[in-house]
Parts: C-alpha cells; sequence; structure tokens
C-alpha cells in the first residue's frame, strides 16, 4: 500500500501519474493521512511482525502492540518496499545509478531546514478543534455530555479500584491507536488497552477492571508516583470518564495529565501520605465503596470513617464544585463582553470586519460585510484562500 503523507502530495502524485504506476504495479494508492508510521487507523503490525522505519521518535509498540520495528535510511526503507521484505539498498540492481552521489561526500554540508515534526501531538489540535457532533456521536458513554457544561463535582462516592503501578504513561492509558477519533464516547474500549486484552483480543481476567466490582468502579486508586506522563493527549482523561472513573488518587501526576482532567470535571486527588494513601488502597483492594467530600476535602471510607485529608489548589475547587470549565468562566462576563463587542463595532469597525476607513469621512464607517462566496453546491466557502 501507498499512503500520501498529506493531501498536497497526493494531488501532485496524481497530477503525475504515480498513483496509476503504483495501482499497475499491485499497490494500493490510499487517501493521504497517518498510517504504519505512528501505527494509526487500521495499519499497525500484528505481534511478531517486522517492518521498516525512518522515524525519528520511538518507543516500544509504536507501529503496533508487540511488534518489531527496525529502524534504517529513507533509501533502506525504500529498498525494503520494492523487495517485499528487509532488504539491501546497495544489493539492488542498479543502485549507483539511482543514488549517483552516495559513493561520494558532498563538498559543502548545508543543514536541513528546520520541519516540525507532524507526528507530535500538536497535530491533533486541528482535529480536536472540530465541533464533536459533526462526526454523529452517537455512541453510549458513562461521561457527562460537553454540550451541557461541566457537570459539578462536590462529592463521589463508589467503588475504588487499586493499580499498584509507578509511571503510568499516557500511552498505556489509551494507545495511539484510538486518538485517531474526536469523539469522546466510546473512548473506553481503548482504556488500559495493552493490560485489559490479551494478545488474541480476549479479555485478561487478571487485569483489575475486568474483575467485580471494579468493572463500575468510579474512583482509581495508584499507590505509585507519576501517572499520566508522557505525551499531552487529552483522549487519556476521556477515557477514564467513559469507563466512569471521574476521580484518580496518586502521589503524583504528569502536569499536562493533571491539568487535563481538572479541566474535564475530573478530581486527581494528590495524596503525598504513604500511610494514608495504604489504607486509602486497602480499602479498595477489599471491594469496598470510598467516598471523597472535595467541599470538606476529605476521604472517607464506606462508614463515613476519614481516611485522609487533602487540599485542592483553591480556583480549582472553586470550578469544580461550581461545574466551571473555561467556557463557563468566560460566560460569566457575558454582559462585558457583550458591551465591549458593540463598543468596539461602533469606534473601529474595520476590526472585526464590519466597515472600514473612509478618507472622505471624518470618522469611521460601518457596512454591512459582504457575503461569503458559495460553490455550485450553494455551500459557503469558509477558507478565504477559496475566495
Amino acid at each position: 500500500m501507498v499512503v500520501p503523507g498529506s493531501g498536497l502530495v497526493k494531488k501532485q502524485a496524481e497530477a503525475e501519474g504515480l498513483d496509476k504506476i503504483f495501482t499497475d504495479a499491485g499497490w494500493e494508492w490510499r487517501e493521504a493521512g497517518c498510517s504504519m508510521c505512528l501505527g494509526m487507523n487500521p495499519d499497525i503490525l500484528a505481534p511478531g511482525e517486522r517492518c521498516a522505519s525512518t522515524s525519528n521518535r520511538n518507543f516500544e509498540g509504536r507501529q503496533g502492540a508487540g511488534g518489531r520495528t527496525h529502524l534504517m535510511s529513507p533509501a533502506m526503507a525504500a529498498a525494503a518496499a520494492l523487495a517485499g521484505k528487509l532488504a539491501d539498498v546497495r544489493n539492488l540492481a542498479g543502485y549507483e545509478q539511482a543514488l549517483p552521489a552516495a559513493k561520494k561526500a558532498a563538498h559543502t554540508i548545508t543543514p536541513p531546514p528546520q520541519v516540525e515534526d507532524p507526528e507530535s501531538d500538536v497535530d491533533l489540535d486541528n482535529i480536536l478543534d472540530v465541533d464533536e457532533s459533526s462526526q454523529g456521536n452517537s455512541v453510549s458513554t458513562k461521561a457527562p455530555s460537553s454540550a451541557a457544561g461541566m457537570p459539578k463535582f462536590t462529592q463521589l462516592k463508589g467503588i475504588a479500584a487499586p493499580m499498584d503501578r509507578s509511571n503510568v504513561d499516557t500511552d498505556a492509558i489509551i494507545p495511539k491507536q484510538f486518538l485517531k477519533t474526536i469523539k469522546r464516547a466510546g473512548l473506553s474500549k481503548g482504556l488500559f488497552h495493552g493490560w485489559r486484552f490479551n494478545p488474541d483480543g480476549t479479555l485478561n481476567k487478571d487485569f483489575v477492571l475486568n474483575q467485580e466490582p471494579y468493572t463500575n468502579a468510579k474512583i482509581l486508586v495508584v499507590t505509585g508516583p507519576n501517572f499520566g506522563c508522557g505525551s499531552s493527549r487529552e483522549h487519556a482523561p476521556w477515557s477514564l470518564l467513559d469507563f466512569g472513573i471521574k476521580c484518580i488518587i496518586a502521589p503524583s501526576y504528569g502536569d499536562i495529565f493533571q491539568n487535563n482532567t481538572f479541566k474535564n470535571g475530573m478530581l486527581p486527588l494528590i495524596i503525598s501520605d504513604e500511610a494514608a494513601l495504604k489504607k486509602i488502597a486497602a480499602e479498595a483492594d477489599a471491594g469496598r465503596e470510598i467516598e471523597v467530600d472535595l467541599e470538606a476535602q476529605q476521604v472517607r471510607d464506606a462508614k463515613g470513617e476519614k481516611l485522609a485529608d487533602f487540599h485542592v489548589d483553591d480556583f480549582r475547587r472553586h470550578c469544580l464544585i461550581n461545574g466551571l470549565d473555561d467556557i463557563g468562566l468566560t460566560m460569566q462576563v457575558e454582559e462585558k463582553i457583550t458591551k465591549f463587542e458593540a463598543r468596539r463595532s461602533e469606534d473601529t469597525p474595520w476590526l472585526d470586519g464590519s466597515g472600514f476607513l473612509s478618507r472622505h469621512r471624518t470618522g469611521p464607517v460601518k457596512v454591512d460585510a459582504a457575503p461569503l462566496p458559495k460553490t455550485n453546491r450553494g455551500e459557503e466557502k469558509q477558507e478565504p484562500l477559496e475566495w
């Protein structure tokens, strides 16, 4: 299969007829986007399979859980693609003619231009900024609906699942192959996927969230430090929420993960007192409920006995108790924003596109904005470069 790296690359390749050459040779010409390089879509290695990769950002299981990645130069990777197996480019016929400069060093070395790595989490922002309803989110979920705003968090009582692990990174919480969606619902199927499921796809009965009563856990008690370290994917708290977990108790967290949980209405409690954390973990090991009281800032057992005190930043606590996300905080001053925008349109109409300065008048002139051009289908062209 051939997967163009971008829409522009695909368009140029098709203009040059490269797609026809590949398809005539028996290759599958795919849509542009992420593929085997990041283990996205269905393009992943099966356990035990091998691949050639030129990527410079690597970690175990990147191209597929249990797969083996061989790092090599672009020329060697191309040779493997042509041969259909790992191959030495120097043994291919016509190698020297295809790469005439390979045998001699250049007289001057020009550093390559600095290009932002397209495989970072920043690439996901363009997808995450799209309205989640645009893709027809109809999957059932235990997470609160974002359309209704962030739910208030005052007290939470429920089953706590124990997890005796350290440095649980976000790729363990939800592996990369589940990041292609912008929907929050349904992500629980990828939660701790490498631990919850066996290589053949069956449930791993030894994993805590596959055991009763922890299948209905609302709280996760982690005894090891640095929970949520690794990449900054917001899918990690989304998957926990979709499973039904609204509170994590741990000695420490990855900073970005901790921030993401707060912004999604979850409570990441820090219990640094080892003795207190062991008491909470003991209740979780016994399969009993615990209660997290954010207003009183206490953790209690099912009988109401105090297990630990905790402290949450006053601003974070205020936002959770009152159900205020970033939009909610902004809308608290909606009246001031409306007045400001009205005054801005009158004084400087060119700033919001509603008017312009006229050389024949002393003050600003407000005019109605011109309608956006439309396609033959009657759809407005939202991208200015298409006007």
